[in-house]
């Protein structure tokens, strides 16, 4: 587990429904979808970044602390009921790009040098307004660590089905 993001567990069933995807198995043929604008709530993501070596550099006592933090902040965002899932990721030493070139799929395995910045986990949380989604994503841990980590949001674009 990365060393900055733990704790994010437990996807809940709030607002839930199905939708199939191609070529994916059970337990994985599902997506979170719902209402997006108008009346209705907005849902987000909250993306995790970092630099990977910044949070190597913590020592044992601050990887405490941020887990504390995380934990801290799952329950806030649990107890406002506005928390849909998110998952910590490992690093991206296990990580695999897949792309195809030339009909045929190429594989490259990380890390990836290239990457100054990896995304070391997300949040999907469920707002009224966009505001409320960057108060919440302002209080995440990883846009209070320093220049090495950083909380991005991007709203959930709502697909028709």
């Amino acid at each position: 587990m990365g060393p900055v993001l733990w704790g994010l567990r437990n996807l809940t069933q709030k607002k839930l429904r199905a939708v199939v995807l191609p070529r994916l198995e059970e337990p994985y043929r599902w997506a979170i979808t719902g209402p997006s604008h108008g009346d209705h709530d907005m849902r987000y993501l909250i993306l995790i970044g970092h630099d990977e070596k910044g949070g190597k550099q913590l020592t044992p006592e601050q990887h405490q602390s941020v887990f504390a933090a995380y934990q801290k902040y799952e329950a806030e965002l649990r107890q406002a009921g506005v928390l849909l899932g998110g998952e910590p990721l490992q690093s991206s030493e296990g990580a695999v790009r897949i792309s195809t070139a030339g009909g045929k799929r190429k594989l490259l395995d990380g890390p990836f040098s290239e990457s100054k910045e990896i995304i070391g986990g997300y949040i999907v949380v469920e707002t009224k307004s966009r505001d409320e989604a960057i108060e919440w994503a302002s209080r995440c841990p990883a846009a209070q660590l320093g220049p090495w980590s950083y909380a991005e949001l991007r709203e959930i674009q709502e697909i028709p089905r």
